[in-house]
């Protein structure tokens, strides 16, 4: 027995339907951070290379959507992130 495929008469439309559904159900704000104790267990686990970590770091910019912070910056993102996790322990009293 051979499938049919779904023919869809206005493409965009379904396209527009299904991202607006998304946006609705998974379109909400978060802040994601995680500590890597080797650049080599980070490149595992986000799966990328060195390369593109020293890229994002030299250039201020992002890797997979985050931040890289790396050397020194680590003490003071540290401790920003025990900032931000008191002030959420704070307004969930």
């Amino acid at each position: 027995m051979e499938k049919k495929s779904k023919k869809f008469t206005n493409n965009e439309k379904r396209s527009s339907r299904i991202q607006s559904k998304m946006e609705a159900e998974y379109g909400k704000p978060i802040i994601f951070y995680a500590y890597y104790a080797t650049q080599a267990d980070a490149c595992k686990k986000l799966g990328v290379t060195p390369a593109e970590i020293n890229k994002s770091i030299q250039r201020g910019g992002t890797i997979k959507g985050g931040s890289v912070i790396k050397g020194d910056g680590v003490t003071s993102a540290l401790t920003l992130l025990t900032k931000i996790n008191d002030i959420k322990k704070q307004n969930n009293k």
